[in-house]
């Protein structure tokens, strides 16, 4: 990615990352962007030249068309050295044509001559086909959270009425 995809993966990234978390229920929606700004700033202090982050854009083979935009963090876990997908962007009009699927495959490639041990990545409840991508390729949960809103106690009362 140059600084030109640079700027256009953060303006896309933190809208994206705000809405995700308010619809999550970690954050209010007042006030998500602004913190999806700063965890942005926080993770890429030195936007493109952060240490142990790496920052692609998506080309078709062809033309060398950008078609998305992927990120990739080198972390530690249990030990192993991983390769965490912290974002993986197929521009709308380029969905269901095999561009997700042959980009995991192409950073899969790329941790492996690094010699990453593990993929790992996130993946909203709400994204389905995401998750199904994932799946489809091997990746498993290996943890989960699940959450139930709980009626107010005004909610409760006019149940009981």
């Amino acid at each position: 990615m140059d600084a030109r995809g640079f700027d256009r993966f953060s303006a896309r990234v933190v809208p994206d990352y705000a809405a995700a978390k308010a619809i999550a229920g970690d954050w209010d929606f007042e006030g998500a962007a602004e913190k999806a700004r700063n965890e942005l700033k926080r993770l890429l202090p030195g936007g493109l030249a952060t240490p142990g982050n790496h920052l692609f854009s998506v080309r078709t083979a062809d033309d060398q068309r950008e078609v998305g935009q992927a990120w990739i963090a080198e972390r530690r876990a249990s030990g192993k050295s991983v390769a965490f997908l912290l974002d993986l962007f197929i521009h709308e009009g380029e969905r269901r044509r095999g561009f997700g699927r042959s980009t995991m495959t192409a950073l899969e490639d790329w941790a492996c001559r690094r010699r990453m041990e593990e993929m790992r990545l996130h993946v909203f409840d709400d994204n389905a086909g995401a998750a199904a991508l994932y799946r489809t390729l091997g990746y498993r949960a290996i943890a989960g959270e699940m959450f139930k809103p709980l009626p107010t106690r005004r909610e409760e009362k006019e149940l009981r009425e």
